[in-house]
């Protein structure tokens, strides 16, 4: 891969990294902020969820940006262990609303949007970079390690599918 790809690299894992926390997230965050609730632990979930966002931005940056490093070797640095040491509160937090998963709503929207804003960004960064990796044939190296960055974030997801359903989460 020549110097050009560089610096598309470079301004692609800058692109994510910025775009974790948005205005769209602080706008929603605000107006469930200002709604009376029952979801006791709201500004601790935001805390983990904007950390997972801008962990996963961070670490698709990096993917990226050394995929083609790897020179094709997989390697397991143990990040699903950490993932899930912190993912562990939010998902006992969102389990103690199995049974009452309509509190979370007004607040939903707050918890999904870093989330989408990460997924969106690295989608379109990795839609661009693509054709570029694809011609130089390290594409084989950047989209896998591009998804197990990813794996936080769809851990999210799964919890709050799991917990409010699908098609509530979807909704957001």
């Amino acid at each position: 891969m020549g110097s050009g790809s560089n610096k598309t690299l470079s301004s692609s894992a800058a692109a994510v990294t910025a775009a974790a926390p948005t205005a769209e997230a602080s706008a929603a965050a605000s107006a469930a902020a200002s709604a009376p609730s029952f979801f006791e632990e709201r500004d601790i979930a935001a805390a983990l969820l904007t950390d997972v966002a801008r962990d996963a931005a961070t670490a698709v940056a990096r993917a990226a940006a050394t995929a083609n490093a790897s020179a094709g070797t997989a390697t397991h640095n143990g990040q699903d262990s950490d993932s899930d040491a912190r993912l562990r509160p939010l998902a006992e937090i969102l389990d103690r609303y199995q049974e009452q998963p309509n509190l979370l709503d007004p607040h939903l929207e707050a918890l999904v949007a870093p989330l989408v804003a990460v997924m969106r960004d690295t989608v379109a960064v990795t839609a661009t970079d693509f054709t570029e990796f694809s011609a130089s044939g390290s594409a084989g190296e950047v989209i896998p390690a591009v998804l197990e960055a990813c794996k936080p974030v769809f851990r999210v997801f799964y919890l709050l599918c799991k917990v409010r359903g699908y098609k509530t989460v979807g909704d957001q």
